[in-house]
């Protein structure tokens, strides 16, 4: 999982390439021993689909590593920012994630195991999962409901 600061980095770098076309992006950690990086990234103009939790097909993405120990938190500065360094600029084909890793992606599925992606979309501020996020909205129409009859009841029962 991202900390916070990894997290608002990550944002402000999806926006920037977002700007210049980019739409899709998948991003994960790196949790492998003896890497110098913690965060690889993707982001391309053409969709990126998942073919499921952890396999993804990209075309013509650009990937980038990013090392976020290199930064502090005593604010902004450039010299002490997170590093990150463009590894590809033209990745094609089928990428492979370790289970291990977390994911954060806007990627369409192409499987049927289910409509909702598991991997939650870094961009939605607050929310673990597309599915909870659904959950949320539908138990929020049924307390609207539920309150609506019970007042309109108490209404009726009144004028009687």
């Amino acid at each position: 999982m991202f900390t916070q600061t990894e997290e608002n980095y990550l944002k402000s770098l999806i926006n920037t390439y977002i700007s210049k076309g980019y739409k899709y992006y998948l991003c994960h950690t790196i949790t492998e021993s003896n890497n110098n990086y913690d965060v690889c990234l993707y982001v391309s103009k053409n969709e990126i689909k998942a073919n499921n939790s952890y396999i993804f097909d990209l075309s013509q993405a650009i990937c980038i590593y990013i090392d976020s120990s290199s930064r502090s938190d005593s604010g902004y500065n450039p010299s002490t920012h997170s590093r990150d360094i463009i590894h590809s600029d033209n990745v094609t084909g089928e990428v492979e994630i370790n289970q291990a890793e977390f994911i954060y992606t806007n990627a369409s599925y192409t499987y049927t195991e289910s409509t909702l992606p598991v991997n939650p979309d870094l961009m939605l501020q607050g929310v673990d999962s597309y599915q909870h996020l659904c959950n949320n909205n539908v138990l929020i129409v049924l307390l609207v409901v539920m309150f609506l009859y019970t007042f309109f009841i108490s209404i009726l029962r009144v004028r009687r």
